[in-house]
């Protein structure tokens, strides 16, 4: 059994190699009770994420802990290891909640040296937080429904965006220089001359453009932030009516449905407008921007820019 536990351990370690998913190194700590004793122990382990939909991730934990038992101190070594779906809450500043839930499994030996392979459900919430390097804090609590036993799981660690080591960087653009041109005289001449007219032409207001970033990865779900954004270009629009907003979407190399995810996100922004904002619908426009890297924060590379014109 321990051979198995050891094969899926170097499966989780080498599975995030091949897909680009979220990897979580971790450090915590276990309190757990079984018929004959009392454990507590440390633990460190790792963890690996994958987005199954807009707000779904799906997470694979395996750790083992040197554990104590309370009763005799005879010191013992056990496997953790649980499969979890998490819920993703809108991104709060720099915040990312979640709720999560699944199966857990400790493999261990007893003071009277039995293999012990104590299964049950879990539930528990956690937070993503940071910048261009995040961690995660997590909480599970464990249930048996067998010996009606609850064990508690605390873990802290880094969570690494895998997608990063696939991300190309953006060549810095060529600076043209200006150049200065000597302005000819102006001629005014005494003739009458018939109006020219021209046909009417989009004039970006590049000074007021709005950038909505953020987004998780193929998830067009809009953080807190993102929406304090968007209230701002309402509040434009409804102050200048002359003026439309063109939703530009960007995505990076690593998202899976690129042209997909970028018009999905462009069109929530779009539903924001219009039912809650109650922006007219022809003052709206979509364009799907395609890759586009900005910043060497992955994160800010997935955005949604809000371009007005006139």
């Amino acid at each position: 059994m321990r051979k198995i536990i050891l094969s899926i351990l170097i499966s989780a370690i080498l599975l995030p190699f091949t897909f680009a998913g979220e990897l979580s190194p971790f450090i915590g700590a276990i309190d757990f009770q079984d018929s004959i004793d009392h454990h507590n122990a440390g633990m460190i382990g790792v963890g690996y994420g994958e987005n199954i939909a807009d707000r779904l991730r799906l997470k694979l934990d395996i750790g083992i802990f040197p554990s104590e038992l309370i009763s005799t101190g005879k010191k013992t070594t056990g496997w953790y290891g649980a499969v979890n779906a998490q819920y993703l809450f809108d991104p709060m500043f720099s915040i990312k909640p979640f709720l999560s839930a699944g199966l857990s499994t400790f493999l261990y030996a007893d003071k009277l040296n039995n293999e012990i392979w104590d299964k049950g459900i879990d539930a528990g919430a956690g937070f993503n937080f940071g910048g261009k390097y995040e961690y995660c804090l997590e909480f599970r609590n464990k249930y048996n429904p067998g010996n009606k036993d609850s064990d508690l799981i605390f873990m802290f660690g880094m969570a690494l965006d895998l997608s990063e080591k696939t991300e190309k960087k953006a060549e810095p653009k060529p600076v043209a220089e200006k150049v200065e041109k000597k302005k000819e005289p102006v001629i005014i001449e005494d003739v009458k001359k018939e109006p020219i007219v021209t046909a009417p032409q989009k004039v970006f207001l590049n000074d007021q453009k709005i950038i909505v970033g953020r987004f998780y990865r193929d998830s067009s779900v809009i953080g807190y932030s993102g929406q304090q954004r968007i209230e701002k270009a309402a509040n434009i629009l409804k102050a200048n009516p002359e003026l439309k907003v063109l939703l530009i979407g960007y995505t990076n190399d690593v998202e899976k449905k690129q042209s997909e995810i970028t018009i999905q996100r462009a069109n929530a922004i779009k539903q924001l407008l219009t039912d809650t904002y109650e922006i007219n619908d022809d003052k709206i426009s979509i364009q799907d921007g395609g890759v586009n890297d900005i910043s060497e924060y992955i994160y800010l590379n997935r955005r949604v820019e809000l371009n007005f014109y006139q």
